[in-house]
């Protein structure tokens, strides 16, 4: 399966996470998102593979890739230059010690 930017974020990422279940299938699972689901389910093609109590996961073939990606709407993961991740922890350390008294 080819590795585009959207679907890396789509198996790593929210709302939904997904994971391959086969060359020609995705799953993608949503939690505690009940419209998501509804729309999910009314997609042709995509199956309701386990029910949880707050969890459902959906399996699907790679072909309605587009039209599951349009309702999950998955987002590419921002990915920091090491410098930049670096003066960002600094900051946020800075942020999170205890004020003086």
């Amino acid at each position: 399966m080819p590795r585009s930017p959207i679907t890396a974020s789509l198996l790593t990422g929210p709302p939904g996470s997904g994971k391959t279940t086969a060359i020609r299938r995705l799953a993608v699972e949503v939690d505690g998102r009940p419209g998501l689901v509804k729309k999910l389910a009314a997609i042709p093609g995509v199956v309701l593979l386990q029910d949880g109590d707050g969890e459902k996961t959906f399996r699907f073939d790679v072909a309605l890739f587009g039209p599951v990606a349009a309702v999950v709407r998955p987002r590419k993961r921002r990915r920091l230059p090491e410098g930049q991740r670096q003066a960002c922890a600094r900051r946020l350390a800075r942020a999170r010690a205890p004020a003086p008294t």
